[in-house]
């Protein structure tokens, strides 16, 4: 039962095509991705300042440090101290207008979508040298539960990929090491020593109106021609068994120059894009308009992202014509890129001037 929910979730994201455009808070980045300035072996955050006439804002790009790193905060301290306000950023969130009920009503429409249509397995829909090799790892990692030779291809090689990485992985999985403190944290802790007053950005919310049920009821009779794609996840498990057994076999102290042989196989491309693709191309009908919501959801999160950009900077602008000091902090995206935050308040009059 497990087995199918989740391939009957898979189904409910894959078949339907749609992704959710999400802009979440950035995403982790290493220091030395950054270029944050090092005084003493110590990080400093970076700090921009953006002036007008004697009022100022100072902007902080967040970045955060790996495990066991600190920041050097007296920067920090002292510009949030004589501030008034500190501006944190917003984000955008543009998704299909589907909630967890709904979602869970129309499951048992996903488990059907997310089978061969016709009652065809996986025997028959697979090239036979694909279906061979297939048989072969299916034997060593699943056994004799052949529930999987219902589902489509794209969604048998998630389930059968799972299971490879249990055997190869045995026992409970590590958790991933604790990542550093990020500037905003430091910030953070600022505002509330000062108690200064603090804004965030409200989330932009974008819905997407969309048929489940119709795009579900739709797919199951259409052929998704992802045979590539399974293909692909076959090639990648096999050179990913074979680098673990060497890795395994490997004598600890060997002393030799590393090779390609060394590093782990890339990932395969995701299913999903390829689904698209083929949409875009006429390959798969989209008798649904599947493709007319992913169309949707990627325009309204583009419209998202320029409505939350259009807040901030108003936002911005009134701080600093409110206020002596402010103190924001931005995405190290916004804060360097030719088209980012502070890229626009140059545009419009504003003194920028870059980290020391």
């Amino acid at each position: 039962m497990q087995k199918q929910l989740a391939a009957g979730l898979a189904a409910f994201g894959l078949l339907s095509g749609i992704a959710w455009a999400e802009e979440a808070p950035e995403q982790q980045q290493k220091l030395d991705e950054l270029e944050t300035v090092v005084v003493t072996g110590v990080p400093v955050p970076r700090l921009w300042k953006v002036s007008k006439g004697d009022h100022v804002m100072w902007v902080a790009g967040n970045a955060w440090l790996s495990a066991g790193r600190t920041w050097r905060s007296d920067q920090v301290d002292a510009h949030v101290a004589e501030s008034q306000l500190v501006l944190y950023p917003g984000q955008v969130n543009a998704r299909p207008d589907i909630g967890l009920l709904k979602a869970i009503t129309l499951l048992p429409a996903a488990f059907k979508a997310a089978k061969n249509p016709d009652g065809k397995t996986l025997k028959d829909v697979l090239p036979a040298e694909t279906y061979a090799r297939w048989r072969v790892l299916k034997t060593t990692y699943i056994g004799r539960d052949n529930d999987i030779e219902k589902w489509r291809p794209s969604i048998a090689i998630e389930m059968l990929q799972g299971e490879v990485f249990k055997k190869l992985n045995p026992g409970p999985r590590p958790k991933p090491a604790a990542p550093g403190p990020s500037v905003r944290s430091v910030v953070d802790k600022a505002t509330k020593k000062y108690k200064v007053k603090a804004r965030t950005m409200p989330t932009v919310e974008r819905v997407v109106k969309m048929d489940a049920r119709k795009i579900l009821k739709s797919a199951y009779h259409v052929e998704l021609g992802d045979v590539l794609c399974f293909t692909q996840g076959l090639d990648y498990l096999e050179r990913m068994i074979e680098f673990t057994k060497q890795r395994a076999a490997a004598p600890a102290s060997v002393d030799r120059p590393a090779t390609e042989g060394d590093a782990p196989p890339p990932r395969r491309a995701s299913c999903d894009d390829v689904l698209v693709k083929k949409l875009r191309s006429g390959e798969i009908p989209d008798p649904a308009g599947a493709l007319k919501v992913i169309d949707e959801i990627e325009l309204q999160g583009k419209l998202g992202r320029e409505q939350l950009d259009a807040e901030w900077l108003a936002a911005a602008q009134a701080a600093i014509a409110t206020n002596r000091s402010t103190f924001a902090v931005v995405s190290m995206n916004h804060a360097t890129s030719p088209t980012g935050y502070l890229a626009k308040l140059k545009e419009l009059g504003y003194t920028v001037e870059e980290p020391d």
